[in-house]
């Protein structure tokens, strides 16, 4: 979305409208992060490809495709395809992520919706609670909040080995040294 056809032209991303910056505080996440007895972080699988662009929309998110690199890029030989998810890259794409995530959270309601849409950082969920038993329900809560988005929230990681130990091993992070943002 950044290339230039040459020096003097513009590039997808100078033509399109950034959106407003809805990402929260950083300072104020990280600070609520560590007020918790039991932290739970996690992350929105493949998050951007989530979100489908509308069809009126997919034109300007044209590419060409060259089907034999051995041969001139020309002709028969580039195709030319459409994104049909939000890609990564776009400016716009950190916006029509959140916005969608935060409007589904809005839409369900509840608690657990609230405390994520106040903790999340891009496709990261950053958040914890103050009992084992409160983390393991908010794990629960959470990956239904997310399915029913179509979304999988995965790469759990906990400070509590009893919480670890209750969500389902497809879901937890698999780095020994966990990092949060």
């Amino acid at each position: 979305a950044s290339a230039k056809a040459s020096k003097d032209s513009a590039s997808l991303n100078d033509c399109l409208y950034r959106g407003p910056v809805i990402l929260d505080d950083l300072c104020g996440l990280l600070l609520r992060f560590r007020c918790n007895k039991i932290a739970l972080v996690s992350d929105i699988e493949k998050a951007f490809l989530q979100i489908d662009l509308q069809k009126t929309q997919r034109d300007v998110s044209r590419f060409f495709w060259v089907k034999d690199p051995g041969k001139p890029a020309e002709g028969d030989n580039i195709v030319t395809y459409r994104f049909k998810r939000v890609f990564f890259g776009a400016v716009a794409s950190p916006f029509l992520l959140g916005a969608t995530i935060q409007t589904h959270l809005k839409r369900s309601g509840g608690e657990v919706a609230e405390k994520i849409r106040q903790n999340l950082y891009v496709d990261n969920v950053i958040t914890g609670e103050s009992t084992e038993n409160r983390a393991v329900q908010h794990y629960l809560q959470a990956k239904g909040l997310f399915l029913g988005a179509g979304m999988n929230l995965r790469e759990f990681y906990t400070n509590s080995s009893e919480v670890r130990s209750k969500i389902e091993e497809k879901d937890q992070g698999m780095s020994p040294e966990p990092r949060v943002l």
